[in-house]
């Protein structure tokens, strides 16, 4: 039986919540790794990296991809927020909500095409690595790096499953 597009999001967030978990606890018990992963260098580096890739994939690869890419973008943000007691997830889906209301929405998002996604995640890459000194607007970015990688995921995940 085929899900419902109301259901999509919330399977898609679910997923994101199972897999954010095990990527702390693995990132728990490797702290160099942590490290390593989320210096600011290396991370840039790596969204670059996964941001180019993602137009050059099928629909399934690339919501693989996108998948990855929003799970080690809300991890970066559970470690930039750790001990504050900050909801990350409500933080993100603000944002979202935000981005909804400014773009159009899920509709406007399934007329984007690979390309374009890959080009307004680029975008927003490069806004992350001007803020990387001010670790405010660091965050804020990341955040609106993280909502637009999920509403990438979402609308290449309901074009994946021909919704």
């Amino acid at each position: 039986m085929r899900e419902s597009p109301d259901a999509a999001p919330y399977g898609i967030l679910v997923r994101l919540r199972d897999a954010r978990r095990d990527f702390h606890a693995t990132l728990t018990r490797e702290a160099e790794m942590r490290e390593r992963t989320f210096a600011p260098a290396q991370l840039l580096r790596m969204l670059r990296t996964q941001v180019e890739q993602i137009s050059t994939f099928a629909s399934r690869e690339r919501c693989r991809s996108l998948f990855v890419l929003t799970v080690v973008l809300y991890g970066a943000l559970d470690w930039q927020f750790a001990g504050h007691g900050i909801d990350i997830e409500a933080d993100v889906q603000l944002e979202r909500i935000r981005q909804n209301q400014q773009h159009g929405g899920p509709e406007a998002d399934d007329r984007l095409t690979a390309e374009d996604w890959r080009d307004r995640l680029h975008k927003q890459v490069m806004l992350l690595e001007r803020h990387v000194a001010n670790e405010d607007e660091y965050a804020a970015r990341l955040v609106k790096l993280t909502a637009l990688a999920q509403a990438a995921l979402e609308a290449a995940s309901r074009q994946s499953h021909g919704q």
